[in-house]
């Protein structure tokens, strides 16, 4: 969704919803840059990962920020519909063009916060 000129978007469960759903959740919330720091119109995304800290499984994943919260959330819910684990989350290969992203994008930087947490 987006108002004005902020955009949110979630997939998979909240932290509330995993627990509520018998889960025991760990989360993760990163705010990053959207593009190369150098790269003039820079905007901000923060991230929130949710994963189960028995299977370490990813659960779900809420978004806000620029226009860019629409590609976060895509690749967090190919991540869930593709079963990908929490390590593989952290070295997925992702596009990188200083326009458009970070060497590092969002969903590898909170993805590696969230490993850290779990203990992985």
């Amino acid at each position: 969704m987006k108002v004005f000129d902020i955009a949110a978007g979630r997939t998979g469960l909240t932290e509330k919803e995993a627990a509520d759903a018998g889960f025991s959740p760990v989360s993760a919330t990163i705010t990053t840059a959207t593009n190369a720091g150098y790269y003039p119109g820079k905007g901000r995304v923060t991230l929130k990962l949710t994963a189960d800290s028995g299977s370490k499984k990813l659960l779900g994943a809420q978004a806000v920020g620029d226009t860019s919260v629409d590609k976060v959330i895509d690749t967090v819910a190919a991540a869930l519909t593709g079963n990908i684990s929490i390590p593989g989350l952290t070295n997925i290969d992702l596009a990188y063009s200083p326009p458009y992203s970070t060497a590092l994008g969002a969903v590898i930087v909170a993805a590696t916060v969230l490993e850290g947490k779990l203990g992985l």
